[in-house]
């Protein structure tokens, strides 16, 4: 059976996000009473855009470091990631068709000129201690 929800931690985010041809849609939440539910949305979403959409979800253990990569304020939060780039993001509890609408283009994509969208751009910078305060996420090497 094909994998259509991807768990996404820092050992393979690279792989599964950054070197990803496809567009990755990623779900940014704790597991809590409301997770199920978003789970079952994306699940769908999954299912209706395959093989052309890969889905992710953050694993509790990477949610933090996720979250202040991507200037995740709040959850739940879905990005629309292109090789790791900000394509899209929704803010809150999300139905089908807000998710739709963001896989279309028409909700705004994040800032571009936040660090946070600039670090995986996939462009040559400096990620040393001087400019951000520490090393890259080893994730990203």
């Amino acid at each position: 059976m094909e994998t259509l929800i991807y768990p996404l931690h820092p050992e393979n985010f690279k792989r599964e996000v950054l070197e990803e041809e496809r567009p990755v849609l990623v779900l940014c939440m704790p597991v809590d009473d409301r997770f199920p539910e978003q789970l079952k949305i994306v699940e769908g979403i999954a299912k209706s855009h395959n093989p052309g959409l890969k889905v992710g979800v953050i694993q509790e253990d990477f949610l933090e470091a996720f979250k202040n990569d991507y200037a995740v304020s709040g959850t739940p939060t879905f990005l629309l990631l292109i090789k790791g780039r900000e394509k899209g993001r929704h803010l809150g509890l999300a139905d089908p068709m807000e998710l739709e609408a963001l896989l279309e283009g028409r909700i705004e994509p994040f800032p571009s000129h936040s660090p946070a969208s600039e670090k995986y751009q996939g462009e040559e910078r400096a990620y040393d201690s001087a400019e951000t305060g520490k090393g890259k996420p080893e994730y990203f090497i």
